[in-house]
């Protein structure tokens, strides 16, 4: 069982632009993107997990995207202050690493994102399981991609096709997954899609 931290996206709506997904000009369905929302909890609930809500609250369109407001690990959240970077579109201080690193007590592997589309390391990479991630390597620096290949030499391999859709199905199932099709697509106008909506809060490793 996992447990996860949602918000329902009772206030979404794409009023700015702070990634290459948003685009305000194009519409937004609140009510469909709520539709959509209550069938992934709902999911997550069906499959054993547990899930709590935090009220939504107006003005602040995105709070929908629940997983990029912490990282909790054994009762402890380290909570984002994300900081957008005039012309590289990316969001995070590398000394926010050594921040982590000394707040939780564990490892921190700093990687190096260079494509604007993939602000976000969960737009690049997913954890799989213990021992098993995929990830696009074009998204990231070469020497992020030496390392990645280091320490995952078994990783499932995005291609640039399976991240603009942000899935692989076929790919996972060769893995021995069972992929479960989503549709957010309303949601994924601000970016974010299934991963963007969960946080999950995590036990002592």
């Amino acid at each position: 069982m996992r447990h996860y931290l949602m918000v329902r996206p009772a206030y979404f709506d794409v009023e700015y632009s702070i990634n290459p997904w948003m685009d305000p000009g194009k519409p937004t369905d609140t009510r469909l993107a709520i539709t959509q929302w209550e069938w992934l909890r709902d999911l997550y609930v069906e499959l054993g997990h547990r899930v709590d809500l935090l009220d939504p609250v107006p003005g602040l369109p995105d709070m929908v995207y629940a997983a990029n407001g912490a990282t909790v690990v054994n009762g402890r959240a380290l909570v984002a202050r994300f900081r957008i970077l005039a012309g590289s579109g990316f969001r995070t201080d590398p000394r926010a690493h050594d921040e982590a690193t000394e707040f939780f007590g564990l490892p921190v592997v700093g990687l190096t994102l260079t494509d604007p589309r993939y602000y976000h390391l969960d737009t690049a990479l997913t954890v799989l399981d213990d021992d098993l991630i995929m990830y696009l390597p074009e998204a990231f620096a070469e020497d992020s991609r030496r390392l990645l290949k280091e320490l995952y030499p078994d990783a499932v391999i995005a291609s640039s096709a399976d991240a603009a859709a942000f899935g692989l199905t076929a790919r996972l199932r060769e893995r021995g997954f069972e992929p479960i099709g989503a549709d957010l697509s309303e949601l994924l106008k601000g970016g974010g899609s299934v991963k963007c909506c969960t946080l999950e809060l995590r036990p002592a490793a």
